[in-house]
């Protein structure tokens, strides 16, 4: 249940596989091997881990919203294993927040490592024109990288007032589990969906930038 938009990091690879043709001198920029490409391979690991996490992180936010939501429901059969319900589905959500930033560590540190070695590379570089050229090239994707890290950051500050809110009233409804406690508690329930919503949408939104992200980095891979 938690992160997507982004990049044209795939057009700068493209152009790497062009310098790095036989005979072009600027094939220095990378050297021989193909580290840069071992690192893409990595940082796309890393996303699609983040993603896959997020992905969860959704889901769980949901089958939690829809057990409370249950509490409300005229048709219930047993309140309080709805009520119960909601508070395995807290702990849940809360363990899959904690996945979710694992992934993002992972995924920012291997960032880091792919960005320092274009920097690494730029010194290779004796054109000034070519070295000032990937030089912009190298900003203008980490830029488009810390767009997906903006995302996810708006999804996480969402995601706070969400579950606090959540708790608070899974709290109240500890202390008055009948039909006026149910009853006087459903404005701020039909509040907390509202912020569901948003949620949801922050989430999408990261998701969405970091799947065009990832897109973008397998298309520029060759396929040979």
């Amino acid at each position: 249940m938690f992160l997507q938009q982004c990049i044209r990091v795939g057009s700068f690879l493209a152009t790497v596989l062009v310098l790095m043709a036989p005979g072009n001198a600027a094939a220095q920029i990378f050297g021989s091997d193909p580290e840069s490409l071992k690192r893409t391979d990595k940082l796309i690991g890393k996303a699609e881990g983040t993603v896959k996490q997020a992905v969860s992180a959704r889901e769980e936010i949901q089958k939690t919203l829809d057990s409370y939501n249950a509490v409300f429901k005229s048709d219930v059969k047993d309140v309080r294993d709805a009520y119960k319900s909601v508070e395995k589905g807290i702990e849940r959500t809360e363990k899959q927040r904690e996945a979710v930033k694992l992934a993002m560590d992972e995924m920012k540190v291997e960032a880091d490592a792919y960005f320092a070695s274009w920097t690494e590379s730029l010194q290779q570089i004796e054109s000034a024109d070519l070295r000032k050229r990937s030089q912009d090239r190298m900003a203008e994707t980490r830029g488009h990288f810390d767009g997906v890290l903006s995302a996810v950051a708006d999804a996480r500050a969402q995601y706070e007032p969400f579950v606090k809110n959540l708790k608070d009233q899974w709290t109240y409804l500890g202390h008055d589990l009948n039909a006026e406690g149910i009853k006087s508690l459903k404005p701020d329930a039909d509040k907390l969906n509202a912020q569901a919503v948003e949620l949801f949408k922050k989430i999408d939104a990261g998701m969405k930038k970091a799947n065009d992200y990832i897109a973008s980095l397998k298309s520029s891979r060759p396929t040979t």
